[in-house]
């Protein structure tokens, strides 16, 4: 495992990356992914990271007859499948291109969506449609930021699973337990340290989230909308400059083509 050196904010998306950046990145994610989730419950009356939950929600509606509230819940499942999907299909699309931006790219598509759901509540906060919607855009914007953080980390790092995060650190901790050499050991308690780290950024983001968009509704996703474009713009103006120096580049050699 790298030295895990504090790496500064605006270089934790770029392309290159290390145990160091995987993990701050996680943290980072983690507080958006509470955030949302606990403020999505005063928006929309339900959390929207936990497909666990929503699957046997709808299971317990088919049980019981009501089949379009169970397709309704399976759709926003689906959702969450597509958002991670959508990540992939960003992802491998810069790579083709070299792009720096590759791992932010999803996080600007989150903002933009979070800006889209401030705008549509203060457009027609009373249409009936506007609560599926903005469950399952949420649930779209969880499965990208989960698959996201997947991909640049080679699954080493999740942001909106507690589960799986509290699961990891009961098998570090049974490691510790049962023994191992120190460097086994060290690694153990390295990796508890990460992961409750990251699970205490989720809590927090969602005491955060809960508290503001609570107060402010709709308004209050701002915070995390800056968060995520504060991350996700500087690797997008290194792509654009290097596109600048391109085109110039190739104006020069347009322009004396024996130069």
């Amino acid at each position: 495992m790298d030295r895990l050196r504090p790496i500064p904010f605006y270089r934790l998306a770029s392309k290159k990356r290390s145990s160091a950046k995987n993990w701050q990145l996680g943290i980072l994610l983690a507080f958006t992914a509470g955030y949302i989730n606990a403020g999505g419950l005063f928006i929309v009356n339900r959390y929207t990271s936990h497909m666990t939950g929503i699957m046997s929600e709808a299971a317990d509606g088919l049980a019981l007859g009501e089949l379009r509230q169970a397709l309704l819940l399976t759709g926003f499942v689906f959702c969450f499948i597509a958002g991670a999907a959508a990540t992939t299909v960003l992802v491998l699309w810069a790579k083709r291109f070299a792009m720096h931006a590759q791992f932010s790219l999803p996080l600007l598509v989150e903002a933009a969506w979070l800006v889209l759901i401030i705008l549509l509540y203060f457009a027609d906060a009373g249409a009936d449609w506007l609560v599926p919607f903005t469950v399952a855009s949420l649930c779209f914007l969880m499965g990208l930021q989960n698959a996201l953080i997947t991909k640049a980390s080679t699954a080493v790092v999740r942001t909106t699973h507690i589960t799986g995060m509290s699961t990891d650190i009961g098998i570090e901790l049974g490691r510790l337990i049962i023994g191992s050499d120190r460097t086994g050991q060290a690694a153990s308690v390295t990796k508890v340290t990460l992961l409750a780290v990251v699970t205490m950024s989720f809590f927090l983001g969602g005491v955060i989230g809960a508290v503001l968009i609570g107060n402010s509704g709709a308004i209050g996703l701002v915070p995390v909308i800056l968060l995520l474009a504060l991350v996700s713009l500087p690797a997008l103006y290194q792509d654009a400059r290097t596109a600048q120096r391109r085109n110039r580049r190739m104006k020069r050699q347009a322009a004396d083509p024996t130069g």
